[in-house]
């Protein structure tokens, strides 16, 4: 009956005794007494973890702290070491660290000022980590050691500005910060105002109409300020611009970042219908873009170099500046071109090609090796591979097979990432068939000309805030070769 309906029993046999081999078999039975018992099966227990350890926490001088600790009063089993756990109180992930049985001690460093820490200890034995001892600790406050990053305008009216920002960096902030105090003036008064929130954004009223401003703000612990930010300056609309809304971009940044070209990016709110140009400023250049557009690339810059770029309404005659952001333009890495290594298109579609080396120490995340077909209209748009928008271009990911084979005839002069490395090889075959990080190295018909290069994903080592920003470098290229399925390198 209970295999007709398929029945699962079970039992769970307590009161056993760690590090014990135990057999075990199962009868059943009824009032007529006990039926066949079962083949026996036999079972280990795991062995006891360790008790709790003591732990002792004093901080010093410079960020850092001294642990202590001392055994489990209580010990089973073989004692073999313990772990240390720790993170900020706001963070996810905690950094582990393992020690020996005969360690009893540990300083961290790095601690930040006016900052919670949380700290676990265990022993562990053969049979595991034993019972945590957790501890909480707070770090002396401190002023601010930098100031709040972001700073930009969000939206403009005749008589007011609506500014937004982020904190100062975690690490810098050395403590809870308990107000931010903007400070604004007219840029042909020396005299400066204050107004002070506790919040990240906040909107100067009382202003003159037509008049540019510089703004600054400045954050504060329960010790005093930290330093004041980098100046932006914003002009407040015209009173005879009626038509034009008090917010028409926001969130105005980069996306990418390469070593001659960044594209900026920005929101325009469904409720500005004006026609108005925009109008972007930077190093005493400018570049005007259409008011429905929410990206522009930027073009014939130097590698390596600093830029500031303004994003600004033309439609006010004496110069709305709206929204500011600074960027460095990535380094120049990768010098050598890839090249041919074969004169002709291979059996299936396949050429082999050569890569740049890459200099050593360089931080790259990533590798995309970017293919691009020759036409009129690619030789017009492109002529090298910094003038392409390469993040629309990465923005498409990496294609499924149903969509890779749906795209092939309609995309096929479109350019494509063939593939997606970790570590560059020293060699490369296109049109190999296969998948490197979910890109596809598809084939490559022949008489058709190309245009090869290498794309590598830069980390950012100076960002100082949450916003990853994404550098690219490409490798430059040289006059194309004529053969069947000929490249530009």
């Amino acid at each position: 009956m209970l295999d007709a309906l398929n029945f699962k029993v079970e039992a769970i046999i307590t009161g056993l005794l760690p590090e014990t081999t135990y057999s075990v078999t199962v009868a059943a039975y009824t009032t007529k007494g006990d039926g066949a018992r079962s083949k026996a099966k036999v079972v280990t227990t795991s062995g006891a973890v360790p008790g709790k350890p003591t732990m002792m926490i004093s901080t010093t001088i410079g960020n850092t702290a001294l642990i202590q600790w001392q055994p489990p009063k209580e010990m089973v089993g073989e004692h073999v070491g313990y772990q240390l756990q720790y993170k900020r109180a706001e963070e996810e992930a905690f950094i582990i660290k393992d020690f020996r049985q005969t360690d009893d001690h540990f300083t961290v460093t790095g601690l930040h000022k006016g900052a919670t820490y949380i700290f676990k200890l265990c022993a562990k034995n053969r049979a595991g980590n034993g019972e945590e001892y957790v501890k909480e600790i707070s770090t002396p406050e401190d002023i601010p050691s930098s100031y709040p990053q972001n700073l930009s305008v969000e939206g403009l009216t005749a008589t007011s500005t609506k500014l937004a920002w982020d904190p100062p960096p975690l690490a810098e902030r050395n403590g809870k910060i308990v107000k931010y105090v903007v400070v604004f003036r007219d840029i042909n008064n020396q005299h400066n105002n204050t107004n002070s929130t506790t919040e990240t954004h906040m909107t100067i009223q009382g202003l003159q109409p037509d008049t540019t401003y510089d703004i600054r703000v400045q954050a504060f612990t329960s010790k005093g300020g930290g330093p004041i930010s980098p100046s932006i300056q914003s002009r407040t609309m015209s009173t005879s611009m009626p038509d034009l809304p008090s917010v028409f971009t926001k969130n105005f940044g980069v996306k990418a970042v390469m070593k001659t070209s960044v594209l900026l990016t920005w929101e325009v709110p469904e409720t500005y219908k004006s026609q108005v140009p925009l109008k972007i400023l930077y190093n005493q250049q400018s570049v005007e873009v259409q008011g429905n557009l929410k990206r522009k690339l930027i073009t014939q810059l130097q590698p390596d170099t600093d830029y500031s770029f303004v994003l600004m309404s033309r439609g006010n005659s004496a110069g709305g500046l709206q929204q500011q952001v600074s960027i460095r333009t990535a380094p120049d890495l990768l010098k050598m071109k890839p090249a041919r290594l074969q004169h002709d298109v291979e059996e299936g579609g396949k050429v082999t090609i050569s890569l740049p080396r890459v200099p050593a120490g360089a931080s790259i995340r990533w590798f995309y090796i970017v293919v691009v077909p020759v036409s009129p209209a690619s030789l017009r748009r492109w002529e090298n591979p910094e003038d392409m928008d390469v993040y629309e271009l990465l923005e498409a990911g990496a294609d499924s097979s149903l969509q890779r084979k749906k795209r092939q005839s309609q995309d096929f002069m479109q350019p494509y990432i063939a593939a997606k490395m970790d570590a560059l090889p020293e060699i490369f075959t296109l049109g190999d068939e296969k998948k490197y990080n979910g890109y596809y190295n598809k084939p490559l018909p022949g008489q058709q000309q190309y245009r090869c290069f290498v794309l590598a994903d830069l980390v950012d080592h100076e960002s100082v805030s949450d916003l990853y920003v994404i550098i690219w470098t490409c490798a430059c290229t040289a006059p194309f070769i004529h053969f069947k399925a000929s490249f530009y390198f």
